[in-house]
């Protein structure tokens, strides 16, 4: 199944941009899928991200890359699986100022790289059983602001709920579920409401949200 897709962007129960973005699937199972995120104020940091992303077909990803402009500011990072002996390896080769970085570490089997993008949320929830009560912890590779680079992480996901809710394509059933990492706790939890298919509907960041940090407007499946 392909799908393509735009989320409405809010910050502080204000719009403030939107992400679109397309996934493919090929015979295999192994999925392509891109992005393009662009906000405004009030959004603190506005800016373009572009991204691509590639997964296999246990929906494992395999590459990464984020384009991420910020005013004057302009980051591009480069995410592979491989490295210089094997899967089990991540990589990262970053530019930004004309200045260049690299990366490298472990990525093991159990691992999951975690990407701001409610595409990459879905690929990472995809690979656990869900249902109320299910809870799973991982170890996670971190991508995001400001570098785009890897900080490593032990996330936890809990399925709290299921119930009827309103979304683009009608009234459905999503499964509620609660994404934290133990080790920042102040940072709040990440807050998902899935379809069946694992597609993101909405998003809730921090304790005591009152309003969605993303809602997925527009839907389509080929």
């Amino acid at each position: 199944m392909n799908l393509q897709g735009r989320h409405q962007l809010f910050f502080a129960a204000h719009p403030c941009g939107h992400e679109t973005w397309r996934v493919e699937r090929d015979a295999r199972g192994a999925e392509h899928a891109s992005g393009r995120s662009e906000t405004h104020a009030p959004h603190p940091m506005p800016g373009v991200i572009e991204w691509s992303a590639a997964c296999d077909e246990s929906q494992r990803v395999t590459a990464l890359e984020v384009r991420w402009q910020v005013g004057a500011m302009s980051v591009h990072a480069k995410h592979a699986a491989g490295g210089t002996l094997d899967a089990q390896r991540w990589t990262v080769q970053l530019e930004y100022g004309g200045n260049a970085r690299t990366q490298e570490g472990d990525y093991p089997s159990r691992a999951h790289v975690v990407f701001g993008s409610p595409v990459l949320q879905s690929w990472v929830l995809r690979r656990f059983a869900l249902a109320p009560g299910a809870e799973h912890a991982f170890p996670a590779l971190v991508v995001g602001p400001p570098w785009m680079m890897v900080e490593p992480g032990q996330h936890t996901i809990r399925c709290t709920a299921a119930e009827t809710r309103e979304t683009c394509e009608g009234p459905r059933t999503l499964q509620r579920v609660e994404w934290t990492d133990p080790a920042t706790p102040d940072a709040g939890e990440l807050m998902l409401w899935i379809d069946g298919d694992d597609v993101v509907h909405e998003a809730w960041e921090g304790a005591g949200a009152v309003a969605p940090s993303a809602k997925l407007v527009e839907l389509r499946r080929d």
